[in-house]
């Protein structure tokens, strides 16, 4: 299908039947962004920090812009908004490197100073927690959180019915460049996630626009602990697509000396009812050729993949890309909800194959491949082929084949790390090797300074380890870098100036000071710590935990019963939280049978 560009449309607005995320290419996106910002900018004030600017400007252009109608105007915002969002994917996950700076197209909002690329980081960073330090145009980020967050465009709008949607992908595309769990933007996506799957919102919408909404959402879900929702819109999804998915067993080979066939873990998919699977025009395929290589398996006794005795996996060839995607939220589900051993492993690795057996889409392919360098990394047969296939992973995103267009097809239904992480994947797995210089190299190069310290301390050079740090802050002083210090040198000075620095915002600085105080034994001390921590940031399930064995060494039984409540609420499958809470109902004098059986059945 050949793109709408918006050179053909005389405003630069593309119909909105045409415009979608999916039919759009990225020279279009930048096209269009740069068009609207020569119309914006004789709306914006002179003063104001940049946020307040574009916000008063577009407040300004929907009332008075030079379009015909609100409406016009308003779909005009919209698509702006969302060709910044795509565009800041494309930099900082998909790639390739787009041609144009940031301050090409948004030229009128934004320099390439130093003052307004810092002013656009502060303004991003939430419960003074910063956004990742190497973020690629991040004005891109910032210009559609004002357009989507900052109420500029009327969500109830009937003829942008995906407005509110695109306010949840931004949010949580800004989660995902912050370091920790926020507990603002978990608050500010949750009722949005429930007004975008309404009844309402939903009622023109076909069955696979619906089932990308709650895939999304189901991803959401499991990253804020919320499993019982997630696992509610993905079997929403599954229901909308009409597939049956069910793990089974089928007699095959897993080695290649293997004489006899024996029962083989394979996950089974089909329809309760008609297919919907003849590909509609709103997701096509991808030419195979244009996605990231899969590398074989080359060990002398396993098969690069399974060899069942019949053709059981004919079924797997007709499934279509959100399909894929929702298979592969399938898969996380139990990668989050499961206990670490080899029958998770297992299940995990049927959903993959199942995604892997026949490619769709380059944002399920690379997320399929992913998972499955991360479940072999454990495996010390596959571990080659985990490191080799990361590696490949993290090349690709300079390569120019595939159309940009084509890697974020379906990317908002597959939860893929930024660029950053998967090249750590590759350096943590890397350290587990034992070739930690190498790694050291990569955790530098994307100035990952908890990893650099803790490979400059394995390597003996704990001294260097403080001297980094230091020349950091002397560069530029930051709360993080302030915790790191005290981690190093266990002086709680650090953790002080961390939180001074951070206007007694930061989560991090009176974590870090809790657990020091908890390792030095001074549990009366730790807890006020812990306690500050968690009123900042409740999504810690690890500082609960320790809170609660803090309050119980204190005599705090109260406190620590309430903390590893909330611990098991974040997290279910903690035993030992479920042992703790009944230690401290049992010394309460409280019920606790219920949690006794719980703590014994997670164990």
């Amino acid at each position: 299908m050949s793109c709408i560009t918006a050179e053909n449309n005389v405003g630069g607005i593309l119909p909105r039947s045409q415009f979608d995320e999916e039919l759009v290419a990225s020279e279009d996106y930048s096209n269009l962004l740069l068009k609207f910002c020569q119309r914006l900018q004789c709306h914006l004030p002179l003063e104001g920090n940049i946020s307040a600017r574009i916000s008063h400007g577009l407040k300004h252009y929907l009332e008075t812009g030079e379009l015909v109608s609100k409406s016009e105007r308003t779909q005009d915002v919209y698509q702006a908004g969302v060709a910044a969002l795509q565009l800041f994917i494309q930099c900082n996950w998909t790639g390739p490197p787009p041609g144009a700076a940031a301050s090409d197209n948004l030229h009128a909002l934004f320099t390439s100073t130093d003052k307004d690329k810092a002013e656009v980081m502060m303004l991003l960073s939430v419960d003074a927690e910063p956004v990742y330090e190497l973020l690629q145009y991040p004005e891109y980020l910032l210009f559609a959180r004002v357009v989507f967050i900052d109420s500029c465009l009327d969500l109830h709008t009937e003829h942008i019915q995906l407005c509110n949607w695109w306010a949840v992908r931004c949010l949580w595309v800004h989660q995902q460049v912050l370091d920790e769990r926020s507990a603002t933007l978990s608050k500010q996506l949750m009722p949005l996630i429930e007004r975008g799957l309404s009844r309402d919102a939903l009622q023109n919408s076909d069955n696979q626009r619906q089932a990308a909404l709650y895939i999304e959402a189901g991803y959401i879900c499991l990253y804020y602990f919320q499993y019982d929702q997630a696992r509610q819109n993905l079997t929403t999804a599954t229901n909308l697509l009409g597939l049956d998915i069910k793990l089974t067993g089928m007699p095959g080979k897993r080695t290649k000396f293997q004489t006899f066939d024996v029962s083989q873990l394979i996950l089974k998919v089909g329809y309760t009812g008609t297919s919907i699977a003849e590909e509609n025009k709103l997701y096509p395929e991808l030419d195979s050729k244009l996605l990231p290589r899969d590398v074989c398996l080359e060990d002398d006794t396993l098969l690069n993949q399974l060899q069942l005795t019949d053709g059981t996996q004919s079924l797997v060839t007709i499934l279509s890309g959100l399909e894929h995607a929702l298979l592969l939220a399938l898969c996380v589900q139990v990668q989050k909800t499961s206990p670490v051993d080899n029958l998770a492993s297992e299940e995990i690795g049927a959903y993959i194959s199942c995604v892997l057996s026949s490619p769709k889409c380059w944002a399920t392919h690379m997320m399929a491949l992913l998972l499955r360098s991360q479940i072999e990394s454990n495996s010390r047969r596959k571990v080659e082929r985990s490191m080799l296939q990361m590696q490949m992973l993290t090349d690709f995103y300079s390569e120019t084949a595939c159309p940009v267009s084509d890697r974020l097809r379906l990317f908002h239904a597959v939860c893929l790390p930024p660029r950053w992480a998967i090249e750590k994947e590759l350096a943590d797995l890397l350290v587990k090797l034992g070739v930690v210089s190498s790694a050291l190299e990569t955790y530098t190069r994307w100035q990952l300074w908890n990893e650099v310290i803790t490979c400059l301390q394995m390597l003996g050079r704990r001294e260097h380890a403080e001297k980094v740090v230091r020349e950091q802050l002397a560069i530029h002083e930051t709360p993080s870098l302030w915790c790191i210090l005290g981690d190093i040198t266990r002086d709680k000075q650090y953790y002080d100036k961390a939180w001074e620095l951070s206007g007694h915002k930061s989560a991090r600085a009176q974590r870090s000071l809790g657990y020091l105080y908890l390792a030095l034994k001074e549990y009366k001390e730790c807890l006020p710590c812990f306690q500050r921590s968690v009123e900042i940031n409740p999504l810690q399930s690890s500082v609960w935990f320790s809170l609660g064995c803090a309050g119980l060494f204190s005599g705090e039984l109260e406190l620590a019963a309430h903390s590893f409540r909330k611990c098991v609420g974040l997290d279910p499958e903690n035993f030992e939280a479920w042992n703790n809470l009944s230690s401290a109902y049992i010394k309460l004098k409280q019920k606790y049978v219920s949690s006794v059986k719980i703590a014994l059945k997670q164990n």
